[in-house]
């Protein structure tokens, strides 16, 4: 099988009732796509987007993330994903795409965490892999007036960070390892922020196409 490979990621953090990704143009059928939605507001009702499965989702005080997946279907690459909000709330939705995912689905497992009080070192969550080649991703986000910029941790590699504006904003970090992990347990990964802030975390295995 050939390894799994990164082909894109695309975001947007705004205060919106229709936050809106693009598929990266490099993506081809039977890629897999990772969604991940961060809201303020834990009361806005989302609309997810037709064809997608949610993973996951978890809240810390009034803020949201949820997870979903998709495997790239023929003309998807460069189209746009929108997720319907029945009131604005500040929001941070990012897509990430692999080659050679998992012809099911790009993600094999889950966890998450979330800080049970305001700090500046937010651990994310290990997972255990069990199928060779498989590649890890690594999301953090926070609601914070006062963050500002996120430190990823040593041994991965960064694809996107994103910073809100005003009070209650939504800021991110995303993260993979770069490179299929060893099976067994794979030890959840802690970023910093430069102000203290309650996160919320996942860790996704994705597995290799068999």
């Amino acid at each position: 099988s050939a390894d799994v490979a990164f082909r894109g990621t695309d975001g947007f953090n705004a205060n919106t009732t229709a936050p809106t990704v693009q598929i990266p143009s490099s993506v081809q059928p039977g890629d897999g796509l990772v969604l991940v939605l961060t809201l303020n507001d834990t009361s806005v009702t989302v609309t997810p987007p037709a064809g997608w499965t949610q993973v996951g989702t978890q809240s810390n005080g009034t803020a949201v993330s949820t997870v979903w997946q998709r495997v790239a279907q023929a003309g998807d690459a460069g189209g746009s994903v929108t997720l319907g909000l029945d009131a604005y709330a500040k929001a941070d939705l990012r897509i990430l795409a692999y080659a050679h995912t998992d012809a099911d689905g790009p993600i094999a497992s889950t966890a998450k965490f979330v800080d049970p009080a305001a700090a500046t070192s937010h651990p994310a969550p290990s997972v255990e892999v069990t199928e060779p080649g498989s590649w890890v991703v690594t999301y953090w986000a926070d609601k914070s007036a006062t963050t500002t910029a996120w430190t990823a941790p040593g041994g991965v590699t960064t694809r996107a960070t994103a910073v809100g504006s005003g009070a209650g904003r939504i800021t991110s970090l995303v993260a993979d390892s770069g490179g299929a992990v060893p099976t067994g347990t794979y030890q959840g990964k802690t970023a910093t922020t430069d102000a203290a802030s309650r996160a919320l975390m996942w860790t996704l295995v994705l597995a290799r196409q068999s």
